[in-house]
Protein backbone atom coordinates (compact mmCIF):
# COMPACT_ATOMS: atom_id res chain seq x y z
CA UNK A 1 0.00 0.00 0.00
CA UNK A 2 1.49 3.29 -1.10
CA UNK A 3 1.24 5.61 1.92
CA UNK A 4 3.06 8.92 1.81
CA UNK A 5 3.29 11.38 4.71
CA UNK A 6 2.16 14.97 4.34
CA UNK A 7 4.99 17.40 3.49
CA UNK A 8 4.70 18.98 6.95
CA UNK A 9 4.55 15.69 8.89
CA UNK A 10 7.24 15.31 11.59
CA UNK A 11 9.66 12.41 11.58
CA UNK A 12 8.31 9.36 13.35
CA UNK A 13 9.39 5.89 14.37
CA UNK A 14 8.11 2.40 13.59
CA UNK A 15 9.06 -0.59 15.75
CA UNK A 16 8.27 -4.29 15.73
CA UNK A 17 7.78 -5.60 19.27
CA UNK A 18 7.52 -9.21 20.35
CA UNK A 19 4.42 -10.08 22.32
CA UNK A 20 6.34 -10.79 25.53
CA UNK A 21 7.74 -7.23 25.41
CA UNK A 22 4.36 -5.58 24.79
CA UNK A 23 4.13 -3.92 28.22
CA UNK A 24 7.59 -2.40 27.72
CA UNK A 25 5.91 0.17 25.46
CA UNK A 26 4.27 1.77 28.47
CA UNK A 27 7.13 1.39 30.94
CA UNK A 28 9.21 3.93 29.00
CA UNK A 29 6.48 6.00 27.36
CA UNK A 30 5.33 9.52 28.21
CA UNK A 31 1.94 8.70 29.76
CA UNK A 32 0.76 12.28 29.25
CA UNK A 33 0.44 11.53 25.51
CA UNK A 34 -2.35 9.64 23.79
CA UNK A 35 -2.26 5.89 23.17
CA UNK A 36 -4.13 4.20 20.36
CA UNK A 37 -4.23 0.42 19.92
CA UNK A 38 -5.97 -1.25 17.00
CA UNK A 39 -6.69 -4.82 15.94
CA UNK A 40 -8.49 -6.56 13.08
CA UNK A 41 -10.03 -9.16 15.43
CA UNK A 42 -12.07 -8.73 18.59
CA UNK A 43 -10.60 -11.47 20.79
CA UNK A 44 -6.95 -10.30 20.72
CA UNK A 45 -8.14 -6.76 21.43
CA UNK A 46 -10.00 -7.96 24.52
CA UNK A 47 -7.10 -10.15 25.65
CA UNK A 48 -4.65 -7.26 25.42
CA UNK A 49 -7.08 -4.96 27.26
CA UNK A 50 -7.17 -7.52 30.07
CA UNK A 51 -3.36 -7.74 30.08
CA UNK A 52 -3.07 -3.98 30.42
CA UNK A 53 -5.63 -3.77 33.20
CA UNK A 54 -4.00 -6.65 35.06
CA UNK A 55 -0.64 -4.85 34.85
CA UNK A 56 -2.19 -1.70 36.30
CA UNK A 57 -2.48 0.33 33.10
CA UNK A 58 -5.82 2.07 32.47
CA UNK A 59 -7.26 0.69 29.24
CA UNK A 60 -10.63 0.51 27.56
CA UNK A 61 -12.06 -0.69 24.26
CA UNK A 62 -13.84 2.20 22.59
CA UNK A 63 -16.59 0.18 20.95
CA UNK A 64 -19.70 -0.02 23.11
CA UNK A 65 -21.52 -1.77 20.27
CA UNK A 66 -19.03 -4.65 20.45
CA UNK A 67 -19.59 -4.87 24.20
CA UNK A 68 -23.36 -5.12 23.63
CA UNK A 69 -22.81 -7.85 21.04
CA UNK A 70 -20.64 -9.78 23.46
CA UNK A 71 -23.31 -9.65 26.15
CA UNK A 72 -25.91 -10.82 23.62
CA UNK A 73 -23.64 -13.75 22.73
CA UNK A 74 -23.52 -14.71 26.42
CA UNK A 75 -27.32 -14.68 26.57
CA UNK A 76 -27.46 -16.73 23.38
CA UNK A 77 -25.06 -19.28 24.88
CA UNK A 78 -26.83 -19.76 28.21
CA UNK A 79 -30.44 -19.36 26.98
CA UNK A 80 -31.67 -18.11 30.33
CA UNK A 81 -29.76 -20.68 32.39
CA UNK A 82 -26.45 -19.14 33.44
CA UNK A 83 -24.26 -21.31 35.66
CA UNK A 84 -20.65 -20.31 36.29
CA UNK A 85 -19.69 -23.98 36.71
CA UNK A 86 -20.97 -25.08 33.31
CA UNK A 87 -20.51 -21.92 31.24
CA UNK A 88 -17.46 -23.10 29.29
CA UNK A 89 -19.27 -26.32 28.37
CA UNK A 90 -22.20 -24.22 27.20
CA UNK A 91 -19.82 -22.18 25.05
CA UNK A 92 -18.49 -25.37 23.44
CA UNK A 93 -22.01 -26.63 22.73
CA UNK A 94 -23.05 -23.26 21.32
CA UNK A 95 -19.95 -23.07 19.13
CA UNK A 96 -20.43 -26.56 17.71
CA UNK A 97 -24.10 -25.93 16.98
CA UNK A 98 -23.37 -22.61 15.24
CA UNK A 99 -20.46 -24.12 13.29
CA UNK A 100 -22.65 -26.95 12.03
CA UNK A 101 -25.26 -24.43 10.93
CA UNK A 102 -22.62 -22.37 9.09
CA UNK A 103 -21.34 -25.49 7.31
CA UNK A 104 -24.74 -25.81 5.65
CA UNK A 105 -24.47 -22.33 4.14
CA UNK A 106 -23.08 -21.63 0.64
CA UNK A 107 -19.35 -22.33 0.58
CA UNK A 108 -18.40 -18.77 -0.33
CA UNK A 109 -19.65 -17.41 3.03
CA UNK A 110 -18.58 -20.28 5.30
CA UNK A 111 -14.99 -19.20 5.99
CA UNK A 112 -15.87 -15.63 6.92
CA UNK A 113 -18.71 -16.73 9.21
CA UNK A 114 -16.52 -19.34 10.90
CA UNK A 115 -13.77 -16.75 11.45
CA UNK A 116 -16.28 -14.43 13.14
CA UNK A 117 -17.71 -17.29 15.21
CA UNK A 118 -14.26 -18.34 16.48
CA UNK A 119 -13.50 -14.71 17.33
CA UNK A 120 -16.59 -14.41 19.52
CA UNK A 121 -15.91 -17.78 21.17
CA UNK A 122 -12.36 -16.68 22.03
CA UNK A 123 -13.73 -13.40 23.45
CA UNK A 124 -16.15 -15.25 25.74
CA UNK A 125 -13.50 -17.69 26.96
CA UNK A 126 -10.92 -14.94 27.63
CA UNK A 127 -13.41 -12.71 29.44
CA UNK A 128 -14.70 -15.58 31.58
CA UNK A 129 -11.17 -16.71 32.47
CA UNK A 130 -10.31 -13.24 33.79
CA UNK A 131 -13.47 -12.13 35.57
CA UNK A 132 -15.36 -15.35 36.41
CA UNK A 133 -18.73 -13.53 36.32
CA UNK A 134 -21.20 -15.09 38.73
CA UNK A 135 -24.29 -13.83 36.90
CA UNK A 136 -25.42 -12.07 33.74
CA UNK A 137 -25.46 -8.83 35.71
CA UNK A 138 -21.78 -9.37 36.53
CA UNK A 139 -21.08 -9.86 32.81
CA UNK A 140 -22.78 -6.55 32.04
CA UNK A 141 -20.93 -4.71 34.83
CA UNK A 142 -17.50 -5.89 33.70
CA UNK A 143 -18.26 -5.38 30.00
CA UNK A 144 -19.39 -1.80 30.68
CA UNK A 145 -16.06 -1.11 32.41
CA UNK A 146 -13.97 -2.24 29.44
CA UNK A 147 -16.14 -1.28 26.47
CA UNK A 148 -16.48 2.45 27.12
CA UNK A 149 -16.80 5.25 24.57
CA UNK A 150 -17.09 8.12 27.05
CA UNK A 151 -14.56 10.95 27.02
CA UNK A 152 -12.36 11.72 30.01
CA UNK A 153 -9.48 14.00 30.90
CA UNK A 154 -7.68 11.03 32.48
CA UNK A 155 -5.07 9.50 30.18
CA UNK A 156 -6.29 6.08 29.15
CA UNK A 157 -4.94 3.55 26.66
CA UNK A 158 -7.70 3.45 24.07
CA UNK A 159 -8.18 0.26 22.07
CA UNK A 160 -10.16 0.01 18.85
CA UNK A 161 -11.35 -2.47 16.30
CA UNK A 162 -10.53 -1.38 12.76
CA UNK A 163 -14.13 -0.29 12.26
CA UNK A 164 -14.37 1.77 15.45
CA UNK A 165 -10.87 3.25 14.98
CA UNK A 166 -11.57 5.10 11.75
CA UNK A 167 -10.91 8.79 12.23
CA UNK A 168 -8.99 8.33 15.49
CA UNK A 169 -5.26 8.74 16.12
CA UNK A 170 -2.67 8.60 18.88
CA UNK A 171 0.88 9.76 19.62
CA UNK A 172 1.74 6.16 20.45
CA UNK A 173 -0.03 3.76 18.13
CA UNK A 174 0.29 0.00 18.13
CA UNK A 175 -1.25 -2.67 15.91
CA UNK A 176 -2.03 -5.93 17.68
CA UNK A 177 -1.05 -8.94 15.56
CA UNK A 178 -0.52 -7.06 12.27
CA UNK A 179 0.35 -10.40 10.68
CA UNK A 180 -3.37 -11.26 10.83
CA UNK A 181 -4.04 -8.63 8.16
CA UNK A 182 -5.44 -8.99 5.61
CA UNK A 183 -7.95 -11.67 6.47
CA UNK A 184 -8.09 -13.97 3.46
CA UNK A 185 -10.23 -16.99 2.68
CA UNK A 186 -11.31 -19.07 -0.29
CA UNK A 187 -13.76 -17.55 -2.76
CA UNK A 188 -13.29 -14.10 -1.25
CA UNK A 189 -14.99 -11.51 -3.41
CA UNK A 190 -13.16 -8.56 -4.97
CA UNK A 191 -15.09 -6.22 -2.69
CA UNK A 192 -14.07 -8.19 0.40
CA UNK A 193 -10.40 -8.17 -0.66
CA UNK A 194 -10.58 -4.41 -1.22
CA UNK A 195 -12.13 -3.92 2.21
CA UNK A 196 -9.27 -5.87 3.80
CA UNK A 197 -6.75 -3.60 2.05
CA UNK A 198 -8.69 -0.60 3.31
CA UNK A 199 -8.46 -2.00 6.87
CA UNK A 200 -4.67 -2.16 6.56
CA UNK A 201 -4.59 1.45 5.39
CA UNK A 202 -6.72 2.55 8.36
CA UNK A 203 -4.44 0.72 10.80
CA UNK A 204 -1.24 2.16 9.32
CA UNK A 205 -2.41 5.77 9.28
CA UNK A 206 -3.53 6.25 12.92
CA UNK A 207 -0.10 7.25 14.23
CA UNK A 208 1.06 10.75 15.16
CA UNK A 209 4.57 9.97 16.45
CA UNK A 210 5.53 6.37 17.23
CA UNK A 211 4.08 3.08 15.97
Amino acid sequence: IDIKPAPTAPDGEIMMIKENHFLDIFDSADMSLSFFGICIKNAPLLIFAIRLLTAGYPARIKDRNLGAKLLNKVKEVVRGNYDVNTFLSQVDNWFNFQANSINRLPEKVQNQRLTELRDYRDCLVAFFAKFQPKSLNDWKTEIDKIFDESTTTKKIIDLYTIHSGKGGEGHYTFIIYPENMPIEFEKQSTEERQQEQHNIYVALTRCLTRA
